[in-house]
C-alpha cells in the first residue's frame, strides 16, 4: 500500500536536477540545445534511478475483496483453510 506524499519529494527532486544540470551545462557552453538535452537526460535518469512518487493512494485487496492493512497483515496473519 502507497500513499500518495503531500509533496511529491520526488518529482521536485527530478525537475531541480535537470534544471541544475541544465544551467551548470549552459555556464559552461552557452548555446540553448545542449543544456536542454544534457538536463533532459539527466531527469531521465533520476527517474529510472529512483522512480516517480505514487500520485494517488493505492489500495490492497485480499482474496474476499476486502481492504488489506499490510501492517495488519505482517503482525497479525490471516490463517484462511479451504473445507
Amino acid at each position: 500500500m502507497a500513499r500518495s506524499p503531500a509533496l511529491p519529494r520526488r518529482l521536485i527532486s527530478t525537475v531541480l536536477t535537470g534544471l541544475g544540470i541544465a544551467f551548470a551545462a549552459y555556464r559552461s557552453e552557452p548555446g540553448i540545445v545542449a543544456p536542454i538535452l544534457y538536463g533532459l537526460a539527466a531527469a531521465g535518469l533520476h527517474v529510472a534511478a529512483f522512480g516517480i512518487d505514487p500520485l494517488r493512494f493505492k489500495w490492497i485487496f485480499g482474496r474476499l475483496g476486502y481492504f488489506i492493512d499490510c501492517n495488519a497483515i505482517v503482525l497479525f496473519p490471516l490463517n484462511i483453510t479451504k473445507e
